[in-house]
């Protein structure tokens, strides 16, 4: 996943496309084909993948929609945020235009073998002008808000580039001797309806550890990540997620 970093670093919400701007038959094919190479966060999750025309959903830009469908299980949220973010940074790195659409839905019955529908990306082509080339473009939380660590510095600074829900930003992580524990804070404030927040702020959790793993790669840190499914809170409100050992 290293070849990601990049995408990391430029990756920008896309909500206006040309119509002149089309997705190729080649580019189309290659989307395809890099659906069946995601990695999955827990493999025992069944999921689909479908593509869309967004005429054929209730999303309001982009050419295409990419719609997850998956089994609900325990974890599988954060399992959806970690797939997908694959793609958006896919996206990126081959100058294709993606925004998060949480509150669209397929207006077409799918046959996803019996699978509930998660979350869509919107994409289409688009140009380098759309995307960030200064890191001072990113509106994140201050470090400390979010981070209390003094371990793998250079990538958890990296990781705040994440995109989250209406930029809430609800990871914590503390680091220390070596390992790195990740929590889904459930105080933050968000332009959600309150019934919304836990369930696209699970996304976002996926979301962030794909781009944490990223940016450990890039910064060559060797890991062990351990999953949590549990929904157990701690007094600061705090969901464990994950662990990872830097070895």
């Amino acid at each position: 996943m290293k070849e990601y970093f990049e995408a990391l670093c430029k990756r920008k919400s896309v909500r206006d496309f040309s119509d002149d701007c089309k997705i190729s038959k080649d580019v189309y094919d290659n989307i395809m084909k890099k659906l069946d190479m995601l990695m999955p966060l827990d493999g025992d999750i069944k999921v689909n993948f479908e593509i869309a025309e967004r005429r054929d959903t209730s999303a309001k830009f982009g050419e295409y929609c990419l719609l997850m469908y998956s089994e609900k299980k325990p974890g599988y949220l954060i399992n959806a945020g970690y797939m997908l973010e694959q793609m958006d940074l896919y996206f990126a790195l081959n100058n294709i235009g993606v925004c998060w659409y949480g509150l669209a839905k397929p207006e077409k019955k799918v046959d996803a073998g019996g699978l509930d529908f998660v979350i869509m990306l919107a994409f289409g082509q688009c140009g380098e002008k759309d995307f960030r080339y200064d890191r001072r473009d990113f509106l994140r939380k201050p470090f400390s808000e979010n981070f209390d660590s003094n371990t793998a510095l250079e990538a958890l600074k990296t990781s705040l580039y994440a995109p989250s829900a209406c930029n809430t930003q609800p990871w914590y992580v503390e680091g220390k001797d070596g390992l790195i524990s990740v929590y889904r804070d459930t105080n933050v404030a968000a332009r959600l309806p309150k019934a919304m927040i836990s369930y696209f702020n699970s996304i976002d959790m996926g979301i962030y550890m794909l781009c944490l793993e990223v940016s450990l790669q890039h910064y060559e840190y060797i890991f062990e990540r351990r999953f949590y499914n549990s929904e157990q809170m701690d007094i600061k409100g705090r969901i464990k997620i994950a662990e990872y050992k830097i070895l």
